[in-house]
């Protein structure tokens, strides 16, 4: 095919997505690695495995899947290897198929897409996927942490609005793979490597940060004001495993292995991942990443513990469903911080988080009517109180309940 050094997932690394076999005296097309070739979804056979897969585990007692690649699971190659065709009616299909057995069950898609190419994921009613994580907003995230400005996170929240009132985005701090930052500028990506991976061995692909997220942020309250921030969402919330004790990364692993090393559990062997004489994976095992130092059994005995943090904003976020079922609104203001504002049946919740290290000043009554008042849902220690001003400390956050006087 002409376009065969065309549409590579990982370029630096790979060389091109058509490759011929002599076995088979034909070229295939591979999106990721050679050794992995894509399934032909336009045969009507893998559709009918792919629905088989899904009954079987359904019959387990799965009720959620999540699609990886989903565009490249519904591409046409031959179409194009950069800019293809998709079958969108796969995914009618597939949730089709799923509904039949339960109707509550999920389909959570990865598909880093443009705001306009949405619709055609979710479905213009919501028949399609019913989730999609939100790359979009996690690239400007970064970007606002890393200029101190939230404003880019917010009119990237804007951009991505508009969704079917059935379906619902997927927040995320970090996955299993690089922080993908393709859809920033060049400039603006310039200023996320230069803020959270610097040194070259920390860039992947041209465009992505294959870091865990404590040691990318390194500060304790910016981790913990990112954790209240996504858990203060108009979506999903979504963890990766061991982000809720902040593991470490393996920069001397090869790509995305950085990040994918085993579960930390306690300080027994292999950090109480597996009984075996050697894991899979290499274990963390030095400095302060160390399962040693850092591991789930020592944060449960913490009751500072990024762990038991994350557990509190857990509950705080359940007990506060305008969240989920409320309208919503980002409120402008000249201090670097974020606030976004809710509203369900009478209720209020104002939410702020502090981009900045340095502390920054609000007027309450710009948040308020003169008949309310906020009471604070989060343990005093983030924020300072005095008369109508409010201050919000370095990286400090907030969430507030608002109640008539």
């Amino acid at each position: 095919p002409r376009d065969f050094d065309k549409g590579m997932v990982f370029p630096g690394h790979q060389t091109e997505t058509w490759t011929w076999d002599d076995v088979a005296k034909h070229y295939y097309f591979h999106r990721f690695y050679d050794f992995q070739p894509d399934l032909n979804f336009q045969n009507k056979a893998v559709q009918q495995e792919a629905v088989k897969i899904l009954k079987y585990w359904m019959a387990k007692g799965i009720s959620g899947f999540r699609l990886d690649a989903v565009p490249f699971i519904i591409d046409i190659p031959e179409t194009g290897s950069a800019d293809p065709d998709h079958m969108f009616d796969i995914l009618t299909m597939l949730r089709d198929s799923v509904k039949k057995i339960d109707p509550s069950a999920v389909l959570l898609g990865e598909a880093n897409v443009t705001a306009e190419e949405n619709q055609d994921y979710f479905g213009k009613n919501g028949e399609r996927l019913q989730m999609m994580f939100n790359f979009y907003a996690n690239q400007y995230l970064f970007y606002g942490l890393a200029v101190e400005d939230p404003k880019p996170f917010a009119k990237a929240l804007e951009d991505f609005r508009k969704k079917p009132n059935s379906a619902q985005w997927a927040f995320f701090l970090r996955n299993h793979d690089e922080i993908d930052l393709g859809r920033l500028s060049k400039s603006e990506r310039k200023k996320v490597f230069d803020a959270y991976g610097p040194e070259a061995n920390m860039q992947l692909y041209d465009r992505g940060i294959r870091r865990r997220l404590a040691p990318m942020l390194s500060k304790p309250a910016l981790i913990e004001m990112s954790y209240s921030l996504l858990f203060s969402l108009p979506g999903a919330p979504v963890i990766r495993y061991g982000e809720e004790i902040g593991m470490g990364d393996d920069l001397t692993l090869n790509e995305r292995l950085s990040v994918r090393t085993p579960m930390q559990w306690n300080k027994g062997l292999n950090a109480g991942f597996s009984t075996a004489a050697k894991p899979f994976r290499p274990i963390i095992n030095l400095g302060k990443y160390s399962y040693v130092k850092t591991n789930v059994d020592s944060q449960q005995q913490d009751a500072k513990s990024l762990l038991n943090v994350i557990k509190d904003l857990s509950a705080l976020r359940k007990a506060h469903p305008e969240i989920g079922l409320g309208t919503w609104e980002t409120i402008k203001n000249d201090a670097k911080v974020f606030i976004v504002k809710y509203e369900y049946k009478g209720d209020i919740l104002i939410a702020t988080h502090n981009f900045s290290p340095s502390s920054q000043q609000l007027t309450l009554s710009t948040l308020i009517g003169p008949d309310q008042k906020m009471e604070p849902l989060i343990p005093a220690g983030k924020h300072l109180t005095q008369g109508d001003k409010y201050l919000l400390k370095g990286y400090g956050y907030q969430w507030f309940k608002v109640n008539a006087i």
